[in-house]
């Protein structure tokens, strides 16, 4: 209610779909229907470093769409290179994967949000790019590379 209630006449429009809960075998299928993702993460409210399972990213980055994320410490390191929204001087180069926002910052949302709407080249782009890095550096079995060579230099320690 409080979703459908800010968003006001946009809550009925066709642009927007709030769906509540979905059965997680159809969450690709959501995904798949979206131009844009976003994972507006806020700092944790005592200071302490932000730590997140960034598997909302991993499944963004995998379906090749634009992504827009808190600058968030672990959020930052998994989509790097990115377009900061918040820092006019960001260069955009060929390899960026995702446009970063200010955490909580709603004017650097809807900004990011109004960027890659009116340039859909650029939200491709950048989709390329993130579903690319995601391939090479995110999948299960590079995961599971790191764990065994992590576990094979202990052994060699010992």
């Amino acid at each position: 209610p409080e979703v459908r209630r800010k968003l006001g006449a946009l809550a009925n429009s066709d642009s927007v779909i709030i769906t509540g809960l979905v059965p997680q075998k159809e969450a690709p299928l959501y995904i798949a229907a979206s131009d844009i993702l976003v994972a507006p993460n806020k700092p944790n409210e005592d200071g302490s470093r932000f730590f997140g399972s960034p598997t909302k990213l991993f499944e963004y980055m995998s379906m090749g769409k634009a992504i827009i994320a808190s600058d968030l410490d672990q959020l930052s390191e998994v989509l790097s290179p990115a377009l900061k929204i918040n820092d006019s001087k960001e260069i955009m180069t060929e390899e960026t994967v995702a446009v970063t926002i200010k955490p909580g910052d709603l004017n650097d949302l809807v900004a990011s949000i109004i960027l890659l709407a009116k340039d859909p080249h650029l939200a491709r782009r950048l989709g390329k790019n993130a579903r690319a890095l995601a391939l090479s550096r995110y999948t299960w079995r590079h995961h599971v590379k790191k764990i065994l060579d992590a576990a094979s230099h202990i052994s060699h320690a010992l």
